[in-house]
């Protein structure tokens, strides 16, 4: 693997993010439709003289109204992560091609690409942990009807006026409407199409990796080298794995970390590259505690915390040791005190 192939997954990354960005862009007029459709349907009655029977009827409406325009939007989505899926796919056979100019790369074939995108789970931690995408999208888009009709319902409770329900819903012109619940359905569809999009990207070059397997032998992992990437993924750069074998990005919700195909008989990663990071260029076999045990100390205690970066450094410990004690079998970072009954030496050595 050469400096070429590196700068490249780096450019391809960079290139994903404002992809990812302009994406979640498309929402804004989903989002002002749902406001609109809202403020019309609270526009009338006080819902203070509402019977039960009436209420349940209109936030039925209420639901279909908003379930219409969710499912334009995630319709939409989901067709251009099929476009994301095959620019991937392109885009790493582009880089095969100029290092490897004799060989043929073959490109999965967008019913694969599909397959793959929504038949394998994501890769997420957590309560979205191995959801299939569709149903990761459509549990987002009931939540956020679930949690608008709960606003209403609770405001008829509490014998709320309608301007005051609708304040709740849009937020107010002084805090640019971001203290509102619509500005978390915002940013939650944020979060969803930026997963969405790491993922189908994931299992594009992964698809890739998988139909030429004559020249690869399979993928690192690769973390973002600065101040807000999470202990998982921490741990998880650098780390190696079969084409068949190991977890793929995105780790958890908008995870940014990525991954890099691994070529057969290709010299050390470190030997012939550089990646980059927040603060300039490194040799592309620094793994993200060996990059931050160059940082500031005060940057270290802002990112993993005080008494684990104090454990970090005098602990004694190499980088790697301290890594690979990070994450427990649940794939969830380990308490201090957890950490302390498996190096209670270090612990000593560290002064906690």
């Amino acid at each position: 693997m050469g400096s070429d192939q590196i700068s490249d997954t780096i450019r391809n990354a960079v290139l994903l993010e404002s992809l990812k960005s302009s994406e979640v862009e498309k929402f804004a007029p989903f989002l002002r439709q749902i406001d609109r459709a809202l403020r019309e349907q609270l526009g009338g009655s006080e819902l203070t003289d509402f019977k039960r029977a009436r209420l349940e009827e209109m936030l039925k409406q209420v639901d279909e109204s908003l379930d219409g325009i969710l499912s334009e939007y995630t319709d939409q989505m989901q067709l251009d992560l099929m476009d994301v899926a095959v620019w991937q796919a392109g885009a790493e056979a582009a880089v095969i091609a100029a290092l490897l100019p004799s060989h043929t790369s073959t490109i999965p074939a967008l019913s694969t690409l599909k397959t793959a995108a929504f038949r394998s789970p994501l890769g997420v931690k957590g309560a979205d942990g191995g959801k299939l995408l569709t149903p990761f999208i459509e549990d987002w888009s009931k939540s956020e009807r679930s949690r608008v009709t709960g606003v209403i319902r609770q405001g008829w409770f509490e014998g709320r006026t309608n301007s005051e329900i609708i304040r709740t819903l849009r937020g107010t012109k002084d805090m640019k409407y971001a203290d509102g619940l619509l500005a978390i359905t915002s940013r939650n569809a944020d979060a969803v199409t930026r997963t969405a999009i790491q993922h189908v990207a994931g299992q594009a070059r992964n698809q890739f990796a998988k139909q030429n397997s004559d020249i690869v032998r399979g993928v690192q992992i690769i973390a973002t080298l600065d101040g807000r990437t999470t202990a998982y993924c921490r741990s998880a750069d650098g780390t190696e794995y079969a084409i068949d074998e190991g977890p793929r990005p995105p780790f958890h919700i908008r995870c940014r970390t990525s991954f890099i195909i691994l070529l057969k008989d290709a010299p050390p990663l470190g030997a012939l590259a550089d990646r980059s990071s927040m603060n300039g260029q490194v040799k592309a076999d620094t793994t993200y505690y060996e990059w931050i045990k160059t940082q500031p100390v005060t940057f270290q205690d802002t990112v993993i915390g005080k008494s684990r970066a104090k454990l970090f450094r005098d602990g004694g410990m190499t980088p790697e040791q301290f890594s690979d004690l990070q994450i427990g079998n649940n794939f969830k970072p380990r308490t201090l005190d957890q950490l302390r009954q498996m190096v209670p030496e270090a612990f000593g050595r560290a002064g906690l």
